[in-house]
C-alpha cells in the first residue's frame, strides 16, 4: 500500500506519488491528499501532516505552504489561528507577527479596534491611566497646557478657566477677582470695595472719604463736596450734618462752621455768616442767636454782640445799633434796654 504522505490515484501505478506541498495524509493506500485546513500549512512534500501556525501569525484559507504574519493593529496569542485579531480599545500594535497588543500609554489614546499606533491627547484634554479609549476634556477651572497630558491643573488664584478643554486660565479682569484655585468664573469685587489691576485675589475697601456703590468696579470715587466718607468700605457718602460742611472732594470728615457762621442744611459746602444784629458763640452752630436786650452787632459774622454805651439803650433783642435816652432820661451804666 501506499504509506502516509503519498497517494495513488491510478489502477496499475508502479510507484506511489507523494502529497505537495499544501497536502497531507495520515493513513496508508490513499487515493488523495487532504489539503491542509486553515491556521495550517505545510511547505514540504509528503507530509503526513500539517504545522499549525505559529504564535503572531494566521492563515486563513486551505491548502496553504506557509502562514501570514500578523501585522500592525492586530495579533495572534494562540498557534494555529485562522485569522489574526484586532487590537481592543484602547491598546494597539505597531509591529508585524505580535502575540498581543499594547495598552496605551498615560496621555494617549485608541478610539477604534485594529490601531497601530494610538493617538495623543491634545493640550485641553488628559488620559490619566493606561489602555484610554478616549482623551477626557479638562473641566471648569483647570487646563493642561501640552499635549500628551495626563493631569489637568487648577488654575491659579485670580484666575479662571471658563471652559471645558482649556489650554491656559484667563487673569480676572478689573474689578474681579478669584481668591481661590480652579475658579470657573472670576467674582465681581463688592460695592464700597475695588480691583485695580488684572489677576487679583482679593479686591481692597475704598479708602476712607471715598465710595463705590456698584459692584464689580475697578476704582473708587471721591466724596463730592458736602459730604464725607468716615470709615473704609463705604457704598455711599454721608451729608455733611447740621452745622458742619465741606468744599473740597475726597472727604472723611466734615469741619465746623467756626464761631460767627452757622449752617441749617445738610451737605453743605460752605457756612453762612450770621446777619446783623446775631451771634454764634461756638463752632458747628445750627443757628444764629439774636443780640440780647442791651446789646447790638451792626457787622455779618460775629461771635458776641456789642455792649450799648452809657447813654444809650437796646430794648429788643437782634438789635443792630443801640438808641439814645431821649432827653429828660439816662442810662449810666452800660448794656441797658431802657433809659431811666
Amino acid at each position: 500500500p501506499c504509506a502516509q504522505g503519498t497517494f495513488s490515484d491510478i489502477t496499475g501505478a508502479s510507484v506511489c506519488k507523494e502529497c505537495p506541498n499544501g497536502t497531507f495524509s495520515a493513513a496508508e493506500s490513499l487515493s488523495y491528499c487532504t489539503l491542509c485546513p486553515a491556521g495550517k500549512y505545510s511547505d514540504v512534500s509528503r507530509q503526513t501532516a500539517c504545522v499549525s501556525c505559529p504564535t503572531g501569525s494566521a492563515q486563513v484559507l486551505q491548502g496553504q505552504t506557509s502562514c501570514q504574519q500578523c501585522g500592525p493593529g492586530n495579533f495572534a496569542q494562540f498557534e494555529g489561528q485562522a485569522e489574526c485579531t484586532l487590537c481592543e480599545l484602547g491598546k494597539y500594535s505597531d509591529s508585524s507577527s505580535l502575540t498581543a497588543c499594547s495598552k496605551c500609554l498615560p496621555g494617549r489614546f485608541a478610539s477604534s479596534t485594529g490601531a497601530p499606533t494610538c493617538g495623543i491627547c491634545t493640550a485641553g484634554s488628559i488620559a490619566s491611566g493606561a489602555g484610554s479609549i478616549v482623551c477626557s476634556p479638562c473641566p471648569l477651572g483647570t487646563f493642561s497646557a501640552a499635549d500628551e497630558a495626563v493631569q489637568c491643573t487648577l488654575c491659579d488664584r485670580g484666575y479662571y478657566a471658563g471652559a471645558t478643554n482649556s489650554t491656559t486660565c484667563t487673569p480676572c479682569i478689573n474689578g474681579k477677582f478669584s481668591s481661590s484655585f480652579g475658579a470657573s468664573a472670576c467674582d465681581s469685587c463688592s460695592a464700597g470695595s475695588y480691583g485695580n489691576g488684572t489677576h487679583l485675589q482679593i479686591c481692597q475697601l475704598c479708602p476712607p472719604g471715598s465710595f463705590q456703590s456698584v459692584s464689580g468696579m475697578g476704582e473708587c470715587s471721591g466724596c463730592p463736596a458736602g459730604t464725607y466718607a468716615p470709615f473704609s468700605g463705604m457704598q455711599n457718602c454721608v451729608p455733611c450734618p447740621f452745622g458742619r460742611y465741606t468744599n473740597s472732594t475726597g472727604g472723611s470728615a466734615c469741619d465746623a462752621c467756626p464761631v460767627g457762621k452757622f449752617s441749617n442744611s445738610l451737605s453743605a459746602i460752605s457756612c453762612t455768616d450770621c446777619p446783623v444784629g446775631t451771634y454764634a458763640l461756638r463752632e458747628a452752630s445750627l443757628s444764629c442767636i439774636p443780640c440780647p436786650n442791651g446789646y447790638y452787632m451792626p457787622n455779618l459774622g460775629q461771635s458776641q454782640c456789642n455792649e450799648c454805651a452809657p447813654g444809650k439803650y437796646a430794648s429788643s433783642n437782634g438789635s443792630v445799633f443801640c438808641d439814645e435816652c431821649s432827653i429828660g432820661k439816662y442810662a449810666t451804666l452800660r448794656a441797658q434796654s431802657q433809659c431811666t
